[in-house]
């Protein structure tokens, strides 16, 4: 099992960069690597991205930001488990990729010096990806990072700590009576006031708005819960097409299921096949009944928006929308790589160009000087040096304009800000089409998808 635990960094980086990739520590370093960023230079390069970050976003700390500079991570493995350090070190890395979504400089160091297999993970509070800031909320924060580490540890065969399930039993056991009083209230009404007047009866409270929220009176459910977050049949849009439906939405339905002999009275008697008692048969029957409206309302929504009137239209959409989210994703690459370079530049040539006449004055001072002045600017000199360099092994002349990069950073950004949002709307379309059409699938499995080539030719005669 892997302990987890992060704190803050406001005022020592360096030190506690060196102490995480201390050779005695680290196996003379070779357990140490970095994201983004080389381990020796990573107090540097924090530094020199949250830079960029003001002259991009503007200067947190003085809009009520953190001051915090970075955090510091530990995962420490259970000594019963029979963990490499290398797998340790493995591990720690997919960690931090799947807590911080490859968004966020960090260091790794796995220490086995103390006979317990130990990583430190040392990240910039500041996003390189988008210069945000990393929003650390205790409890929830620390929750996820054991989250993410149980998870990875069972893909790894390591074992985890069993915590309490009782209050989410609790959580579950009353969400589903929700559910339940919700289903029950929409079949016994026509109108929306009455599934209101049916709710109340059941002593569920409701909270109305643009969300609908519910909660069960004298229970141990404290806070109203979203209906969509108990399901998506469980939204306010949702409940009232399951309670309205019109004759035309209906028609709707029936003309994408018509083809293949489905009806709604096939769908609600499908499963009183096998029943034996009349009891069954009425219990079966509300049951499926059930089931097949709130598929219909799902199958309907998503008609309705991709304006589909038969099954081949879905099939098609399906195989466009999966196309076109396969070029924005690879459109996304492309102007990730290519701003990532520009960032890069960026920031050398800010630092470059803030810490020049730092640099011109040291290299004025007398030799027996230039000891007391490089302890007061130590940062500021190392961090003209690393910059310089970079921009010489990268071919760029210090004296380029750093606005025109500056400009082309948020060009770069905004398209891909664009683009990220067409891939959040196509893959929710995909998802809901998909979902659509394995309903149809299930009343109707001669459907088949994809449309086989052949049959398209064969309906194109």
């Amino acid at each position: 099992m892997a302990y987890t635990k992060i704190w803050e960094i406001k005022g020592t980086l360096n030190k506690a960069l060196d102490y995480i990739e201390n050779p005695d520590k680290t196996q003379q370093q070779l357990l140490v690597s970095g994201y983004n960023t080389d381990p020796l230079f990573a107090s540097v390069e924090f530094e020199m991205t949250a830079a960029l970050a003001k002259q991009m976003k503007g200067d947190y700390t003085k809009t009520g930001g953190s001051n915090i500079l970075a955090y510091h991570m530990i995962q420490s493995f259970s000594r019963s488990d029979k963990c490499t350090p290398k797998q340790a070190h493995e591990i720690g890395k997919q960690w931090a990729d799947e807590v911080l979504g490859g968004k966020y400089e960090y260091v790794i160091a796995t220490h086995v010096d103390k006979g317990q297999i130990h990583n430190h993970i040392i990240f910039n509070a500041v996003s390189f990806y988008d210069y945000k800031k990393f929003k650390s909320v205790p409890y929830k924060t620390a929750a996820l990072l054991r989250r993410k580490s149980d998870k990875i540890c069972e893909e790894h065969g390591l074992s985890v700590i069993k915590r309490q399930e009782q209050t989410r039993a609790e959580k579950v056991q009353w969400r589903a009576k929700i559910k339940k009083i919700i289903d029950e209230a929409i079949l016994k009404s026509k109108t929306y006031e009455e599934f209101q007047h049916e709710l109340s009866k059941q002593n569920i409270e409701i909270k109305d708005g643009k969300r609908i929220s519910f909660r069960v009176l004298d229970s141990e459910q404290k806070r109203f819960v979203r209906g969509d977050t108990i399901g998506q049949e469980y939204s306010k849009e949702y409940i009232l097409l399951r309670i309205e439906q019109s004759d035309e939405e209906k028609r709707l339905l029936s003309s994408v299921l018509e083809k293949k002999g489905i009806t709604t009275e096939k769908i609600f008697l499908e499963s009183l096949k096998h029943s034996e008692n009349d009891s069954q048969i009425h219990r079966m029957y509300k049951k499926s009944k059930l089931t097949a409206t709130k598929q219909m309302a799902q199958v309907l929504l998503t008609l309705r928006s991709e304006n589909i009137t038969q099954v081949e239209d879905l099939q098609q959409n399906i195989q466009k929308v999966s196309q076109k989210l396969r070029e924005e994703k690879q459109q996304l690459k492309d102007l990730t790589i290519k701003n990532q370079e520009y960032k890069v530049v960026a920031k050398c040539l800010k630092t470059f160009q803030d810490y020049l006449p730092i640099k011109q004055e040291y290299e004025k001072k007398m030799f027996f000087l230039r000891e007391k002045y490089y302890a007061r600017y130590q940062g500021e000199l190392r961090s003209f040096d690393y910059a310089a360099q970079k921009l010489e092994q990268m071919g760029i002349s210090s004296d380029a304009d750093l606005d025109k990069v500056l400009e082309m950073v948020k060009t770069q950004d905004q398209k891909a800000a664009e683009v990220s949002a067409n891939i959040k709307q196509d893959t929710k379309r995909l998802k809901e089409m998909k979902t659509a059409l394995q309903i149809i699938q299930t009343l109707s499995p001669e459907v088949t998808y994809p449309l086989p080539e052949k049959k398209h030719k064969e309906e194109s005669r």
